[in-house]
């Protein structure tokens, strides 16, 4: 038996990206197993995909390179901590017991933007953050409960 596979890289940092696509794959596969290996014994998992969102990282860029971005998002503008807070106050709380295995997108609208244009989402999506009981949203981070 043999098999050729033929990958195509887009962008001059298409190494990066494909290790980039993968590991996120990876860990929104693992969401969905670790939901179903442990859902009953009610733990949940889920993971959230945020899109283009401000925090720290974005100091010292200037607020013109900053609307640019803004503007790849049909609701024109950044996500917040505050925005992906609720949502993880959300999937913690008795509101969301029958969500398990979810990856939930928030980024104004981006990736609906890219439907049918590529198998994955674009770099504007970072890594998401796994959730499960015993994890709480404080003082702008995730954290584990003691």
């Amino acid at each position: 038996m043999s098999a050729h596979i033929v990958n195509q890289a887009h962008g001059p940092d298409a190494r990066h990206f494909i290790c980039y696509t993968a590991t996120k794959g990876g860990v929104l596969h693992l969401t969905k197993s670790f939901a179903m290996d442990y859902c009953r014994d009610n733990i949940r998992f889920n993971s959230i995909s945020p899109g283009y969102m401000l925090y720290g990282i974005h100091d010292g860029i200037p607020q013109e390179n900053l609307d640019i971005l803004a503007k790849d998002t049909p609701m024109q503008r950044f996500g917040t901590m505050d925005e992906i807070g609720g949502l993880v106050a959300f999937l913690l709380s008795d509101l969301a017991t029958f969500i398990t295995g979810s990856d939930v997108l928030v980024d104004g609208g981006h990736c609906c933007l890219l439907q049918g244009q590529a198998a994955f989402f674009p770099a504007a999506c970072p890594f998401p953050t796994l959730l499960a009981g015993g994890i709480s949203w404080k003082q702008n981070r995730i954290v584990r409960s003691a």
